[in-house]
């Protein structure tokens, strides 16, 4: 069953430049294990403008990295609008 999700993207006090470029959204990335799924859309919110930006779907299944500390999961998106 598809699935719709909110992606934050940047922090308070490391905002998303101004523009954001489209190829740059390959990728979002979490702490914990998401529960979002290949096939699963999800709308881009942009924490220090306090704005929607984008609507991506979702690529690949997550993927763990154990070599990283922080954010070590990490699904593939592709940009739609």
């Amino acid at each position: 069953m598809l699935q719709h999700w909110l992606l934050i993207r940047g922090t308070g006090n490391r905002s998303l430049p101004e523009r954001v470029d489209p190829a740059s959204l390959r990728a979002h990335s979490s702490t914990r294990r998401p529960s979002i799924q290949k096939g699963d859309r999800a709308v881009c919110h942009a924490s220090g403008w306090q704005t929607i930006f984008a609507v991506v779907e979702v690529v690949g299944d997550p993927e763990n990295d154990p070599t990283r500390d922080r954010w070590r999961w990490r699904v593939a998106i592709r940009p739609l609008v």
